[in-house]
């Protein structure tokens, strides 16, 4: 009874044994196909990436352009970058980078090219800034295009105030916008000091309604420019209800600063300066008269309206503020469109 009770016994744990055992070789083989699948897919990961690699390596050693750089003097010595594809694959332009040789306290300066102004295909050539308006000073620049790929090309020691780059020549200079910062912001229903998050870009604003609109605008005339009280922002409403035009000015007013949020009377008159060395300056606008502090409302129907800037000021030829004698200076600039609702 003894020995029968022995082997039965040992037979359950030869039977465990084998169970426990093939378990353990299930376990094995189960991380051994798993390891070797681990394997493969990174050995293909690996070659996807060695391929993809080469590819970037071949086009970017098949890829070849030329720069021309030009300012235009006619209109204020800007840049031009005409890119000519001397290769056989067509060329995207990513940025591009500006480095002030002539001031060491400008900095390098980068600037994305305009996706519809980026490619130029093999035997073609194409002015890369055509939708991004730069405006240069003079000095000497070097100017880097980069191409996506990473192919470099510089153009060095350009300098816009040289004979056949532009330059002053002639000219005083005119005054420039930058457009992205165009703002507008209701006294009455928001917080319209200067350093508020309330003030809005875009197209659309209300009818009937009292507005304080910024902008910055800079200028890189040969001397300062002092403006006058009568500088506005003029709106024309579109002709498609009738009646003309009906014009109607946002003057000049003071800035908005944190401790003044009402509408601010220029003054004095000749009080704002914008300096002849490129430095943007916010002005901001919204009264009814040259030189008043009452703010002026927008149309009263729905419709659309262009946006002038109309700019009245002097010359400071003499670098010490405004004299009776400093020569006149105006100019005008289209250069926005609304929508009231």
């Amino acid at each position: 009874m003894v020995n029968s009770s022995n082997k039965i016994y040992l037979n359950r744990r030869r039977g465990i044994s084998t169970i426990v055992g093939g378990i353990i070789f299930l376990v094995l083989l189960t991380a051994g196909f798993s390891t070797f699948f681990v394997a493969m897919d990174v050995q293909s990961d690996t070659s996807n990436v060695q391929r993809t690699v080469s590819n970037l390596i071949m086009e970017k050693t098949q890829e070849d352009f030329e720069i021309e750089v030009t300012a235009d003097d006619s209109t204020g010595d800007k840049l031009e970058i005409k890119v000519k594809n001397e290769g056989s694959n067509p060329v995207q332009i990513s940025n591009i980078w500006i480095v002030n040789k002539s001031e060491a306290n400008q900095p390098a300066t980068s600037y994305d090219v305009n996706y519809y102004d980026a490619f130029v295909t093999p035997g073609d050539e194409t002015q890369i800034l055509e939708k991004t308006p730069i405006i240069m000073r003079n000095g000497e620049h070097d100017i880097k295009v980069v191409s996506v790929l990473g192919t470099i090309v510089i153009e060095k020691k350009f300098d816009p105030g040289n004979p056949g780059f532009g330059g002053e020549g002639e000219s005083t200079g005119d005054i420039f916008m930058e457009f992205r910062s165009f703002e507008s912001c209701e006294p009455a229903a928001d917080d319209c000091t200067s350093n508020s998050p309330d003030w809005s870009t875009g197209w659309n604003v209300d009818k009937s309604t009292d507005y304080i609109w910024r902008i910055n605008i800079a200028t890189l005339a040969a001397d300062d420019i002092i403006l006058e009280e009568n500088t506005a922002l003029l709106m024309l409403r579109s002709q498609t209800q009738g009646g003309g035009n009906m014009p109607r000015a946002f003057y000049l007013k003071a800035d908005s600063t944190p401790g003044n949020e009402d509408p601010g009377a220029y003054i004095p008159n000749n009080s704002k300066t914008i300096p002849a060395d490129g430095t943007p300056v916010m002005l901001y606008f919204g009264v009814t008269d040259a030189g008043g502090s009452s703010l002026q409302n927008t149309h009263n129907s729905d419709d659309i309206v262009a946006v002038f800037m109309l700019i009245f000021g002097h010359e400071d030829v003499d670098d010490n503020g405004y004299n009776l004698g400093d020569p006149p200076y105006s100019q005008n600039l289209p250069f926005q469109a609304l929508k009231l609702n």
